[in-house]
């Protein structure tokens, strides 16, 4: 789906004074700035109270921007349920595989099968979609927020584990199928009925890797059914506007080709010196660049299309460790590879850092001394330079000519085998990278690390 948009940024106004809108509106319009994307972590700002809504300083935000002829995108802010709704419902808080609940704070604090928790989703997108149907400012609509992301145990309540039993079900018809499919004979793990299933919680020792297989591939279906959830509503009601959600690069716990299927084009949220808990700074400080390489072949892939980027890193990233800050025409660099792979429209992240959470070491595309050397500099000369090659080039989308491996679909077994040393993870043939063609990269497991945290070669021993 092509848009008429090149550059944007992710914008919280409700982190701001009010008096200050009417500035940050008009420093987006001097720097080019043509769409924001809105209220995707703004539930209690919209409904602090059970069945009472307050859209209308989002009204307001989008009345201030369209001034300046900037557009915006709402995001349904599923991925953070207010404090009165885990009051009232506790069980909507997540459960981990120590059958420990999760407690609220943070985000993505919610259990996507709980029909409670779904029934304040269809309400609330349902009023929100309804009050902004008929607004010529608002283009389109971002669900939640990064699916997967924050998800790091996947909910094991009840709800999930009846969701699960019924998955099973349909896939195996018999119990028997699924004893035969599982090799559940090993250890006297044979299961008699179907409601005897419970998720791969912890044991005294190892875990069946098919049993933890398919609750992988069930809550994957699981997440593209609470997206498909909220956008049948959306499209229902707002049939001009488009639909998209953020994508996370090789994400494992989600197949993304499945997710994109109801989608109008998907979204990536690009972090190049990203560092995390999981890729802590000595493994993922910097990614090469046939990493990112990958990643955005991959995002192309999963529609066959252009894509935009959502969140692009402008400046210092990090939540638990600082990564540094981009070198000198690096953003430049990140703007332009992603156009070369596909991206029509790049959206930075964040204007202005948030003062204060996780997110206050984060990045941000305006400091607050904005200065022409720091990133509001760069992106005005990007937004200078750029839009007249970028329109002739037309967002090229070159044909695939090597195979990818889907993160969900071929390594995921992998990290379930205790006996398997390394797994592939991506870029299993990128011909251009290497002089021998049967010579491909294999990353070590960041969860497993049994060799070194580099790329190592390996020889298979026959022509694949």
């Amino acid at each position: 789906m092509k848009t008429d948009f090149t550059f944007g940024v992710d914008y919280y106004p409700e982190h701001w004074p009010r008096e200050r809108w009417e500035t940050d509106a008009a420093m987006m319009h001097e720097l080019g700035i043509q769409v924001v994307r809105m209220g995707e972590f703004s539930w209690h700002k919209m409904e602090p109270v059970d069945g009472e809504y307050h859209f209308e300083w989002l009204d307001e935000a989008l009345e201030v921007l369209k001034k300046q002829g900037i557009k915006g995108i709402l995001g349904t802010p599923s991925a953070a349920p207010p404090k009165w709704m885990v009051d009232k419902y506790p069980d909507i808080l997540p459960v981990d595989d120590h059958g420990q609940r999760y407690h609220f704070g943070g985000r993505h604090h919610d259990c996507q099968s709980n029909p409670i928790y779904r029934g304040y989703i269809r309400r609330f997108v349902t009023a929100m979609a309804d009050h902004f149907k008929d607004n010529d400012n608002v283009v389109g609509w971002q669900i939640d927020n990064e699916f997967g992301n924050a998800h790091a145990g996947l909910c094991m309540c009840e709800s999930c584990a009846a969701r699960f039993r019924e998955w099973l079900e349909a896939k195996y018809e018999k119990v028997e199928a699924l004893n035969e499919a599982w090799g559940t004979y090993f250890w006297s793990q044979e299961y008699d009925t179907f409601a005897q299933v419970d998720p791969p919680y912890v044991t005294t020792v190892g875990r069946n890797p098919s049993h933890m297989l398919d609750w992988k591939r069930f809550c994957s279906d699981l997440i593209v059914d609470f997206q498909a959830m909220q956008a049948d509503i959306i499209r229902q009601i707002c049939p001009n506007h488009f639909i998209t959600h953020n994508f996370m690069g090789f994400s494992w716990k989600v197949n993304y080709f499945d997710l994109a299927k109801k989608l109008d084009f998907i979204t990536h949220d690009q972090y190049t010196m990203l560092s995390t808990d999981e890729w802590p700074a000595d493994d993922k400080i910097l990614q090469t660049p046939d990493f990112a390489a990958a990643t955005l072949e991959l995002m192309r892939g999963t529609k066959k299309a252009p894509f935009w980027i959502m969140e692009q890193q402008s400046s210092i990233t990090g939540w638990t460790h600082m990564a540094p800050a981009p070198r000198p025409g690096q953003i430049r660099l990140w703007t332009a590879k992603s156009v070369a792979y596909g991206a029509d429209t790049i959206v930075y992240f964040r204007w202005r850092s948030c003062l204060v959470a996780p997110s206050s070491i984060g990045t941000e595309s305006c400091p607050t001394a904005a200065s022409p050397a720091g990133p509001t500099g760069r992106l005005r000369a990007l937004s200078l330079t750029w839009p007249p090659l970028w329109k002739r080039s037309g967002a090229p989308c070159r044909r695939i000519r090597q195979p990818c491996f889907s993160p969900t679909t071929r390594s995921t077994p992998c990290r379930f085998s205790p006996t398997t040393p390394i797994w592939i993870t991506w870029a299993t043939w990128f011909p251009s990278i290497r002089d021998s063609s049967n010579i491909i990269p294999v990353w070590t497991s960041f969860r497993m690390r049994p060799i070194t945290r580099t790329i190592r070669f390996w020889r298979p021993p026959c022509s694949i």
